[in-house]
C-alpha cells in the first residue's frame, strides 16, 4: 500500500475527513454514554455499568471451638451428656455442602426480606491451595457482585446474615439440641470492594473504526471519480510522434 499516495487523497479531502472524524467521535461517545434530558439539562450517563464484588468469609464449626483442643475428647459436660467434639473433616465436608446452601431459594427470600437485591450472589468452599487438589477447608467464602460498590458491600452483608439464618431455622424446626448443632462464626464480615468488571470500550472503538474506514473510502471514490489530469512532458511528446509525420519531414 502507498502510504504517500494514501495521505495526499486524505489530505486533499481534509475537510472532508475532518467532518468524519467529529462524526466517528461523536457516535463512538453516544454508543458509550447515552443523554438523559430527565434532569435541569442535558446529561450523559454510562450505558453500561461497572460491576464491583465483595467477599466475606464464613467459619463452620460447633460450639466450644473444638480447633483449640489436642484430641477430640470430652469437651465439657452439659448436664447427663457428655459432649464430644466432632470429627474436623466433617466440617470441611459441610463447608461444601453449605456453599450450595448459601444459593439457595431459600436464602435468597430471606435476602428479599430486606429489599431488592441490587446484584448476584455465589458462595464457595475455601482450600488449603490454590489448586484444589489438598482438600477443603471448614471456610466458606460468600460472593456479591453489584453494580456499585455500595450495593455490593451491602449484598454481600446481607447474604451472609440471611444464610445464618437459613440455617438456625432449619435447626430449630428439626429440634437439634443446642449442642450437637453447627456454628457459623463470621470471620471477615465484608472485604473492601473490588472493582470486578469495568465498562467495556470495544464497541466505540469499533464504531470509531468503521466510520473512519467509510470516510477514506469516500475519499477515495471521489478521487476515482474526479481524476486530475497532468500534462506530459514535451521531450515525451516528441518522442511519441507519429512515423508518418517523421518521413513527410524528410
Amino acid at each position: 500500500m502507498d502510504l504517500q499516495l494514501y495521505f495526499r487523497v486524505l489530505w486533499r479531502f481534509k475537510w472532508l475527513v475532518a467532518v468524519g472524524m467529529l462524526l466517528a467521535v461523536a457516535l463512538a461517545i453516544l454508543s458509550f454514554m447515552a443523554p438523559n434530558f430527565s434532569g435541569k439539562g442535558p446529561l450523559l450517563e454510562y450505558r453500561q455499568g461497572e460491576q464491583w464484588v465483595s467477599y466475606s468469609t464464613i467459619f463452620v464449626t460447633q460450639e466450644g471451638f473444638p480447633w483449640g483442643q489436642l484430641t477430640d475428647a470430652t469437651a465439657q459436660k452439659q448436664g447427663s451428656a457428655l459432649e464430644k467434639a466432632a470429627d474436623p473433616n466433617r466440617f470441611s465436608t459441610l463447608a461444601v455442602l453449605y456453599a450450595h446452601l448459601a444459593t439457595s431459594d431459600q436464602v435468597r427470600a430471606l435476602i428479599l426480606r430486606d429489599g431488592p437485591m441490587y446484584g448476584e450472589v455465589d458462595a464457595a468452599p475455601l482450600y488449603a491451595s490454590e489448586s484444589n487438589q489438598s482438600g477443603p477447608l471448614p471456610l466458606v467464602r460468600i460472593a456479591a457482585i453489584a453494580d456499585s460498590s455500595e450495593h455490593s458491600l451491602q449484598l454481600v452483608v446481607r447474604m451472609t446474615e440471611a444464610f445464618k439464618t437459613f440455617l438456625a431455622e432449619e435447626q430449630e424446626a428439626n429440634k437439634i439440641p443446642d449442642g450437637n448443632r453447627v456454628r457459623l462464626t463470621v470471620l471477615k464480615k465484608a472485604d473492601k470492594p473490588q472493582l470486578w468488571a469495568g465498562r467495556s470500550l470495544t464497541l466505540p472503538m469499533v464504531v470509531f473504526i468503521a466510520v473512519m474506514i467509510l470516510v477514506s473510502g469516500l475519499a477515495f471514490i471521489l478521487e476515482n471519480m474526479r481524476p486530475r489530469v497532468r500534462p506530459r512532458p514535451v521531450a515525451a511528446a516528441a518522442d511519441q510522434a507519429p512515423a508518418g509525420d517523421a518521413r513527410l519531414s524528410a
